[in-house]
């Protein structure tokens, strides 16, 4: 039995992804509560479908994940969790997207959720102190260091196998994505996943000329 894990750093297609496997088949684990941080304000709303995430309080608990995830569900825990999942057979999903649309993305979303709640509110607040303590964090700029090491740990581990994703690859082309997935041992309804995915929530686009592409 497995449990199917989308991860990645944020602002990379995880609630997209998370929603998908849902609509697929796949029985998803997350809390609702969290959705008080995904504010709609001004026409704005960062994650129009939700967040669809257990938050990071549950998902560092390793006693959490070992007694309330059922096998063949799916959930998201976000790169910095990876590393403390206890022994069980995963796959894990892992959204990759551009470092700069993560950035730009990343800023525009921490200054809505800022500005929604009047300045009460800030980014990572669940966290608060513990996550300076982490060896890695999902609330810090983002590097691609410290998601290969995330990685690399992933790697040396029997129990886990990771599948990248393109998030531009899921919006361009979800069915070929989702078919991917299906012959990856992913047991989805591919048509019914793709559906679901909307590519206007691709908003942050950061266009690179031919000489930056090849770079």
């Amino acid at each position: 039995m497995t449990i199917f894990v989308v991860s990645g750093y944020r602002r990379t297609g995880t609630s997209a992804m998370m929603k998908a496997l849902h609509a697929g088949g796949i029985p998803a684990i997350f809390s609702p509560h969290i959705e008080d941080g995904n504010p709609d304000a001004n026409g704005y709303k960062p994650n129009p479908g939700g967040l669809w995430e257990v938050g990071f309080t549950q998902y560092m608990n390793a006693d959490f994940l070992r007694r309330f995830i059922p096998d063949d569900s799916c959930i998201k825990i976000m790169f910095d969790g990876l590393p403390c999942l206890p022994q069980r057979k995963y796959k894990i999903i892992f959204m990759e997207r551009d470092p700069e649309e993560i950035t730009a993305s990343t800023d525009r979303v921490d200054q809505h959720i800022i500005d929604a709640s009047g300045g009460k509110m800030r980014p990572g607040s669940e966290a608060g102190r513990i996550t300076n303590c982490l060896p890695f964090c999902n609330f810090r700029p983002y590097n691609q260091e410290d998601i290969d090491h995330v990685l690399g740990i992933c790697d040396t581990r029997s129990d886990m196998h990771v599948i990248r994703v393109q998030f531009s690859e899921l919006i361009k082309n979800p069915q070929r994505v989702f078919t991917t997935l299906a012959l990856m041992g992913v047991p989805i309804k591919v048509h019914d996943a793709a559906a679901v995915i909307d590519s206007k929530l691709h908003r942050v686009r950061i266009e690179k000329c031919p000489q930056q592409k090849q770079a």
